[in-house]
């Protein structure tokens, strides 16, 4: 009975890791789509404020011992 537990356990925390992976990319390309729509209209304003977002989702994931690099 305890071995089912750890496994149900282990699917959850397997699935809400997926989750907030999928989250954060969806993020990321909501974000960038945002940047080359704020280029393609001249809007510095804009592709400051985005890229300033993008690089601080960046660092988090660097910061916290995840992520490529990229």
């Amino acid at each position: 009975m305890s071995v089912g537990i750890l496994i149900a356990v282990g699917l959850v925390l397997a699935l809400f890791w997926f989750t907030l992976a999928v989250v954060r990319r969806g993020r990321i390309a909501d974000l960038e789509h945002s940047y080359r729509l704020a280029c393609k209209k001249g809007d510095t304003a804009r592709e400051e404020q985005v890229e300033a977002e993008l690089r601080d989702i960046r660092a988090s994931r660097r910061g916290s011992g995840r992520g490529s690099g990229r």
